[in-house]
């Protein structure tokens, strides 16, 4: 999946942007699916906040941590 398909997702849970829970569940399935991060729903809903600004992460900046992550080999 396109990184500008997994932003979508991302802003579509941020605002809202879901008929019922189901669709909520799958987005965020889809989303979850398709990026390496272990938390990558955690990112979504329970995101640092940048200690300088007070802000939350943009759905861009979530997708960019979620593909990021990188196991590390012991």
């Amino acid at each position: 999946m396109e990184t500008k398909e997994l932003i979508k997702i991302v802003e579509r849970i941020q605002s809202g942007d879901y008929e019922s829970d189901e669709e909520l569940d799958a987005m965020v399935d889809l989303f979850v699916r398709h990026v390496a991060h272990p938390a990558a729903s955690d990112l979504i809903f329970h995101p640092q906040v940048d200690p300088r600004t007070g802000q939350e992460p943009s759905a861009a900046e979530i997708v960019r941590q979620a593909q990021d992550y990188r196991a590390i080999e012991l």
